[in-house]
């Protein structure tokens, strides 16, 4: 005798109330290379396509269905991962850690405006995931950019970097972390199986392509953070150089790096 059918689910206890999603620097044109900055909320959108406006487009369009919805807005995220495009932090970590096995300073892989003049934030995870609770509980509506709080030059960060891994600082050398690491796939091999490194493919921890961009760039790529502010999130008081030596300490505890 054949069983029936399992019943069907039970409809959900409430309906969907909000959608909070993530955006970043994109929505402003940050991969063009140059934007109005201090970028704000309500600035003009650059020339089409872009896949955030259509996110945004479509949690607007559900307004008249009582949806609310939340953009947040952080700008080079820095957390944990693998096998990310994106990971500035994991790769300032590889860098670093190749820079001591070939016994060479830490120098800045990019063009000396790009270490001394350009104005940077990032974002940390940890205030990232904190504005993501506060949006929900809060009923915050629309786009919050957010960030550790703070700005600032590479040329005043990457000494406590070097630091850290016990290098000298050296010169700004604009080179392509794409090919040079691509180059130093056995010495990583090698690095990986001696010190007994959780992952031997370096291009899982953090490809080089998203650095050769990150530090050519010369011209401020800063966002505006006061309207969130404003509504009230209080999570923005980080100093990024302290949120990457927390990363890099992070990395260290999870066998990325020795």
């Amino acid at each position: 005798m054949l069983e029936p059918p399992p019943a069907p689910p039970p409809p959900p206890a409430a309906p969907l109330e909000r959608l909070i999603f993530v955006q970043g620097g994109k929505v402003y044109g940050a991969h063009l290379g140059v934007y109005k900055t201090p970028a704000r909320e309500d600035d003009s959108r650059h020339f089409p396509p872009n896949l955030y406006f259509r996110h945004e487009d479509f949690a607007r369009a559900q307004e008249r269905e009582g949806l609310k919805w939340t953009a947040l807005r952080p700008d080079i995220v820095i957390g944990p991962s693998l096998g990310s495009a994106m990971n500035l932090g994991n790769l300032i970590g590889l860098y670093g850690t190749l820079c001591r096995e070939t016994n060479t300073a830490m120098q800045f892989p990019g063009p000396e405006e790009a270490y001394r003049n350009t104005l940077v934030n990032i974002t940390g995870t940890e205030v990232l995931g904190e504005a993501a609770l506060w949006a929900a509980e809060n009923n915050r509506d629309g786009a919050f950019n957010i960030t550790n709080g703070d700005v600032f030059r590479w040329c005043h960060v990457w000494p406590r970097l070097a630091q850290w891994f016990g290098l000298d600082v050296g010169e700004p050398q604009p080179i392509s972390l794409a090919e040079r690491l691509h180059a130093l796939r056995p010495v990583w091999a090698r690095l990986a199986a001696r010190d007994g490194l959780a992952e031997a493919d370096p291009d899982r921890i953090a490809p080089g392509a998203f650095g050769d961009f990150i530090f050519h760039v010369r011209k401020d790529a800063i966002f505006d953070v006061t309207r969130a502010r404003q509504a009230g999130f209080p999570g923005m008081t980080r100093r990024s150089d302290d949120v990457l030596l927390a990363h890099l300490d992070s990395m260290r505890a999870r066998r990325l790096i020795p």
